[in-house]
Formats: C-alpha cells, sequence, structure tokens
C-alpha cells in the first residue's frame, strides 16, 4: 500500500466556534473545469538559474516518486513530472480547497466547499487533465475535512463542523465507486448523542484505513496523560476506543495523535506529538491490533514535522535539525541541514535520500527545497511571490 503524506502544521486544524450538523442527501454528478492558479518564471537567488514562481503559495505537497507529484494552494492544483522544477496548472476546485487526497500519478480527490448547504468532491482519474464533481448536502458550508482512499474506487471523507470546549462534531461520508456518490455512514449525532457513531467529545484529527474494514480516527481530548484513538471494524458505521499506554517522560504531556500509516496488512506506524516539542513513533506489527511506543524525541525547539518511507525509516524536523531513524524511531540520528527550516510546515520523501520541505515563505522568498542525501543538502526549487 501506499504511504500516505501527511501534513504538520503545528496545532492547525482550523476551528470555527459555531456548532453544525450535518445533513444527507444526494450526489450530484458533474463537470467543471476553472484554472486558479499563476506560475512564472524567476531566478533561483543562490546562483541565478531560472526558478518557477507559483501563486497562491503550495499548502502541500504530494510526491509520489522521484519525478512525479501533486501540490495544493488554498485555491489551485498542481502537478509536476520532473521532481518539482516545473509544474502544471490542473486546477478545477472553487471558491477554496479543504482537503485533499492523491493516490498515485492519475487518481486524486478534493474538496471544496460548494453554496450555503453542499461541498464538493472533486475527483481525477486522468492525472488532472478532467475532473468530474459529486456534491454532498450539508446543513453549512463551514468546516474543514480530511479525504482517504484505498484504491481507486473506495474511500473516506471526514468532514469537521468546528469545535469548542472540548467538542468536536463530524461526519463521515464513503464511496465504493471513486467518489461519484458518497453516502453519510456514521456521525456525532448533535440531536441524540446516544445514537451517535462518533463520540462528540474530542477533536477528530483525520482518518486512514489499512483495508475496506479496519480503519483509525485519532483523538485529541486535551487531558494530560490522555492517548486514544478510534478504531473501526466494519468500514467505518462503528467505532470504539484504543487507549495507548504513554511512555513515562511523556506522562505529564497532552498528546496530539496523527493517523496511522500502513505499509502493508501488518505493519503500521502511528506518530504522536506530545506537548509543544516531543515526538514519539507507536509501532504495530498485528494490523494495529495494538500499539508500542518507541523513543521519544524530546525538546524540539518547535512543532515536529515528520514523514516515514517504510516501516522502519522515517524523519522529522523542528525545523533546526533533521533527526532520521532506521529502526522505527527506538534510535534517532541528527543531521545538520545546510539550511534553515526554521519555517518547515511538511517533508516529503519518496526514498531513503529523495526528499522535500515546504516551507512557509523566508527572506529569499523561497518555498519548496529537495534533498537527494537524506536530508543534509538542500536545493531551492520554487519561489512564492
Amino acid at each position: 500500500m501506499k504511504k500516505r503524506d501527511l501534513l504538520v502544521i503545528g496545532t492547525a486544524i482550523i476551528l470555527s466556534l459555531a456548532l453544525f450538523g450535518c445533513a444527507q442527501g444526494p450526489a450530484n454528478y458533474d463537470q467543471q473545469v476553472e484554472k486558479k492558479g499563476s506560475i512564472q518564471a524567476a531566478n533561483d537567488p543562490t546562483n541565478g538559474s531560472q526558478m518557477i514562481i507559483i501563486n497562491p503559495p503550495l499548502s502541500s505537497i504530494h510526491m509520489l516518486n522521484a519525478n512525479i507529484g501533486w501540490a495544493i494552494s488554498d485555491d489551485a492544483i498542481f502537478r509536476t513530472t520532473d521532481g518539482g522544477r516545473n509544474w502544471s496548472d490542473v486546477t478545477e476546485i472553487s471558491p477554496s480547497i479543504v482537503g485533499s487526497f492523491f493516490l498515485d500519478a492519475q487518481h486524486g480527490w478534493a474538496a471544496s466547499k460548494a453554496g450555503d448547504k453542499q461541498w464538493s468532491i472533486h475527483s481525477t482519474a486522468d492525472g488532472g487533465t478532467s475532473w468530474q464533481r459529486a456534491k454532498i448536502a450539508v446543513d453549512y458550508p463551514d468546516g474543514e475535512s480530511d479525504i482517504f482512499f484505498l484504491d481507486e474506487n473506495h474511500g473516506w471523507i471526514l468532514i469537521d463542523y468546528g469545535g469548542v470546549a472540548g467538542s468536536h462534531p463530524a461526519a463521515l461520508f464513503q464511496t465504493d465507486d471513486g467518489g461519484k456518490t458518497w453516502t453519510e455512514i456514521a456521525d456525532t449525532d448533535l440531536y441524540s448523542r446516544e445514537t451517535a457513531e462518533l463520540p462528540f467529545g474530542g477533536i477528530k484529527i483525520g482518518i486512514s484505513f489499512r483495508d475496506r474494514s479496519n480503519g483509525w480516527l485519532p483523538l485529541y481530548i486535551g487531558v494530560t496523560g490522555g492517548l486514544k484513538v478510534l478504531n473501526t471494524e466494519d468500514g467505518g458505521k462503528t467505532w470504539k476506543e484504543q487507549v495507548l499506554a504513554v511512555p513515562k517522560v511523556l506522562e505529564t504531556m497532552t498528546f496530539w495523535p496523527y493517523p496511522p500509516l500502513f505499509f502493508n496488512d501488518k505493519d503500521g506506524v502511528l506518530p504522536v506529538r506530545a506537548g509543544e516539542g516531543n515526538f514519539v513513533i507507536y509501532h504495530s506489527n498485528n494490523g494495529g491490533k495494538t500499539w508500542a511506543s518507541t523513543t521519544p524525541l524530546t525538546d524540539l525547539s518547535s512543532y515536529p514535522v515528520y514523514d516515514f518511507v517504510n516501516p522502519e525509516h522515517g524523519f522529522v524536523t523542528d525545523g533546526t535539525k533533521i533527526y532520521q531513524t532506521s529502526d522505527g524511531g527506538t534510535t534517532w540520528s541528527p543531521v545538520q541541514p545546510n539550511i534553515s527550516l526554521k519555517e518547515v510546515k511538511q517533508v516529503d520523501f519518496v526514498s531513503l535520500t529523495i526528499g522535500w520541505a515546504l516551507t512557509h515563505s523566508n527572506n529569499n522568498n523561497i518555498q519548496l527545497y529537495r534533498t537527494q542525501d537524506g536530508g543534509e543538502i538542500w536545493s531551492p526549487m520554487l519561489k512564492t511571490p
């Protein structure tokens, strides 16, 4: 199974201050194409060679191999076939992107708000040449989403409607036809918590699935020493809690778990941020039935950003150093990069050596860097306006 690229921006899950419910309705299926992005040539300030400026700036990247990948801005989708040197605008989203997932070079999905009481789920099966759109009826358009697909047909979208006072109403939709139609299969049920499939309390951070039955939904509960994820064994219809044992050095902290990454039917990693500057990986070798913690990284200078390429090899950075592991997080080796990654918001590795770092704008307006040696030497790839 392909690894999932994830974005960590500190504590950035955008929460509204109002509680909203969802109303299930039929999905309309149509097509729309609209270009949104701006791509310009510029000079590399380090050597004078030509670079690309993308406007608006990218918010996430999703590289599939050394050459092919996707990128997202607030209202545009881009695609590269040369490792990020050049990008094509393949946008069809309007007015704003609130979630995306890219399975391979051809298949991708993105969610956008489509009006007062509708969301649109856009899908492509030809690398962004054409897009189709399914509409999901909701009570209000506000919120964020997380999308996950196992293959070109089977996927889920978790839509949250904002949170307040530790509560987080949400709804889960599922598709069996690649996003042509969507069915609500679970929600927090604002009006009758006794019949809710998902708990009302706790921030629902995202979703991931190992197969069509087994999936996970991490919870941020904001209580010291509490670390929980939700697990389903029926494709998302019902959920139960999994409580994870906390390493002693982290017992006094609050925990922000992220959706686990599965690399086959048994081996998975579950990343967890503890407090503001601590990070620990949980491992499972039995398909997620149980999870065991590894050695925490402590006293990091900022919120950790991470990626794993397989169950053993992963990367974490706090913006000052890159930490590498070759044993699943039992030991970590620091690498000093040749540039400052202080404003980094995502790292994305496709092998033990080749990876990208996406940052907020720095003094030279460089936003995307690439490494070919595992994180020591980084070369600029993209500028921001």
